[in-house]
Formats: C-alpha cells, sequence, structure tokens
C-alpha cells in the first residue's frame, strides 16, 4: 500500500494533473473494468449464438437444463472468433494503437510543440493537420474492423423454427444501437466542431463549457456513440468477430477517456483559468496604475495653475 500510495503521489503520465483519490478510484475502476472486459472477451470468443438461441428457444422454463445442454453442446464454425486471423488482428492492432498515437503526439505537442514548429508557429493549422491525422487514423481502423467482420463467419439461424424473425429482431436492435450511436457523435461533433479534436494541447481553448445536448447527458457522447455504432454494426451482421471487436473498443475509449484525456484536460483547463485570472488582475492593477497617474497629472497641473495665480 506504501508502494502505491508512494507511485499515486508521483504523478504517473496516465493521471496527469489528477488528485491522489482520484487517481486511487480510477486505477481501481480501471483495473475491474479490463478484468471484466477480459472475461467477456474470453466468453464471447466460444459464445456459441446460434446454438444459444436455438436452445433459447425451446427451453426458456428449464434454466439448468439449458445451461447444461449449451455447455455440452460443441461449437459451431459460424460463433467461432479466429483470434489468428489475419484480418481480426490488424482490427485489434489498429483499435489499440489509434489512441495511442493521437494521445502521444498529442503530448509531443504540448511539451515540445512539435505540429506547431512544423507548421512554423501557426497553432491554429498545426491543429487542423492533427485533426486530419485524427480522422486518418479512425478511418483506418474502422476499415480494419469492417473487414474483419465481412470476412468472418456469420451466425447460421436458418436451422431454428423463428430464425427469420430473429435475424430480424437482430438486425433491429442492430440498426437502432447503429443510429443512436450516430445521433451521438454527430450532434457531439456539430457542438464543438474542430475543438473535438484536442485543441487544448495546442493553446486554444473554448470559452465556456458546453452544456447541451449530448453533453448535458454523457460526459464522453463521441466515445459512446462510436462504441454503440459498433456494437449494433455487430448485430446487424451476426458476427462474435464484431461483438468482440466491439468489447475491445469499448474498453480502449474507457482507458483513453478516463485516465488519459479527462484528467489531463482538467489540468490544462484549470491552467489556463489561472493564467486568464492573472492577466485580468495585471490589467486591473495596470487600469488602477494609469487612473493614479492621470489623477496625480491632474492634481500637479492645478497646484501649478493655483502658484501662478498666486504669483
Amino acid at each position: 500500500m506504501l508502494a502505491l500510495d508512494r507511485w499515486l503521489q508521483e504523478t504517473p503520465i496516465l493521471l496527469e494533473g489528477a488528485s491522489p483519490d482520484l487517481k486511487r478510484q480510477r486505477l481501481r475502476r480501471s483495473l475491474l473494468w479490463a478484468l471484466l472486459s477480459l472475461v467477456a472477451s474470453h466468453l464471447l470468443c466460444y459464445l456459441d449464438v446460434p446454438a444459444f438461441l436455438e436452445i433459447a428457444e425451446h427451453q426458456l422454463k428449464a434454466p439448468v437444463l439449458f445451461l447444461r445442454e449449451h455447455r455440452a453442446r460443441s461449437v459451431s464454425s459460424t460463433a467461432l472468433v479466429r483470434l489468428d486471423h489475419s484480418d481480426v488482428r490488424a482490427a485489434l492492432i489498429s483499435i489499440i494503437l489509434a489512441p495511442i498515437l493521437w494521445n502521444g503526439l498529442a503530448r509531443l505537442e504540448y511539451h515540445y510543440r512539435l505540429w506547431t514548429r512544423m507548421t512554423r508557429g501557426r497553432s491554429v493549422f498545426a491543429h487542423r493537420l492533427f485533426s486530419l491525422f485524427i480522422i486518418a487514423c479512425s478511418t483506418i481502423r474502422e476499415y480494419c474492423i469492417h473487414r474483419a467482420v465481412r470476412t468472418s463467419s456469420v451466425w447460421s439461424l436458418t436451422h431454428l423454427h423463428h430464425g427469420a424473425e430473429i435475424a430480424r429482431v437482430l438486425r433491429f436492435w442492430g440498426a437502432f444501437l447503429y443510429t443512436t450511436g450516430a445521433v451521438l457523435s454527430l450532434s457531439g461533433f456539430w457542438r464543438l466542431r474542430l475543438y473535438t479534436y484536442m485543441p487544448e494541447y495546442f493553446g486554444l481553448f473554448c470559452s465556456e463549457m458546453v452544456s447541451s445536448f449530448p453533453f448535458n447527458v454523457f460526459s464522453d457522447p463521441m466515445y459512446l456513440g462510436s462504441a454503440l455504432m459498433h456494437f449494433g454494426y455487430a448485430l446487424w451482421c451476426r458476427s462474435s468477430t464484431g461483438l468482440v471487436l466491439a468489447v475491445v473498443l469499448s474498453l480502449v475509449y474507457w482507458v483513453a477517456a478516463r485516465l488519459i484525456e479527462e484528467p489531463f484536460m482538467y489540468k490544462l483547463y484549470a491552467e489556463e483559468f489561472r493564467r486568464r485570472g492573472m492577466e485580468q488582475q495585471r490589467e486591473h492593477l495596470e487600469h488602477s496604475v494609469d487612473i493614479i497617474r492621470s489623477t496625480t497629472a491632474c492634481v500637479k497641473m492645478a497646484s501649478v495653475h493655483a502658484s501662478k495665480k498666486c504669483t
């Protein structure tokens, strides 16, 4: 515990700018979510969805027998997630690597002004280039995910008595989740525009906090929207690979938002507010000095004028 407290007090890079209590709380939550996500991903890799639906269709009133039979059945080829497949590996690498790249390059901009130096001191133009870089990384990641889902096996529901109805239900919920996620992502981008892509690292700050939809409901609506879109796409395609990739993407988003981006953003805005407060105090002091100087000059002129009258 002493070593953990000392490590928390030394402000690691992932939690820079946060208090020790917040670090301890985020660390515990991250470990819990990481464990749950690993367990969920492992179960999804071996979850036989068609067999699961077949048993549920006939044995909803016998949960014990339902679980035993599901465990005893062999996993069908349509439910397997081929982690050794090159497309699945490329999708996993792109999911994990994308936030590492843009957060790392954003930290280089904050500490060494990398992008600003590349653009000869034009911070606004540098931020636009950085935004294009994030969009390019996201596009490559989406291409890898869609390719992995399209080349993976699809849940076969033809042997079910209500297979067509189940397929329509899965498509409905897939479309619903995808539409909901798209609304959250697009509305969040509409509120922030290019301020979506880490402008604080470039010295560009919002004049006031955005409190309208969707930020009045969710703290990270664009990350949440993207995760919902991937879950919806996996259900629409009836793909176990898509579900596993959506779980991994959600975990990566949660770690990036809660442990890396959010604490450092609070730190940057706190520094900016302190700087603005000091500037306001300096302006107020300069204004007071100007008033004193003008008053002193008026007094001197009045005294000179009075002395001339006396002479």
